[in-house]
């Protein structure tokens, strides 16, 4: 079982509900939770639906917030010549 970690997008095998894991919950007697959120507003703004299922019946789909992002290059404002600010 591949671990899930806070950001990942997990499935719930039971109910099909897939969102963002926003919370884990470990209690006293071992039991490990995840709060999903789903990642697409359906109906109302503003308004998540929330979902708390169980270690066991939750799968990860992909990473969700924690793919790596492309950084675009740009220019910094690095070093130029004189030259260039009187043109």
């Amino acid at each position: 079982m591949e671990k899930i970690k806070l950001g990942d997008k997990a499935k719930d095998l039971v109910s099909g509900f897939v969102g963002i894991v926003e919370s884990r919950i470990e209690c006293l007697n071992g039991c490990i939770r995840y709060n999903l959120v789903e990642s697409e507003v359906k109906g109302k703004k503003n308004e998540f639906r929330t979902v708390e299922i169980d270690q066991q019946i939750a799968k990860k789909v992909d990473d969700g917030l924690n793919k790596a992002k492309k950084i675009k290059k740009t220019k910094t404002g690095g070093r130029t010549t004189m030259g260039s600010y009187l043109q």
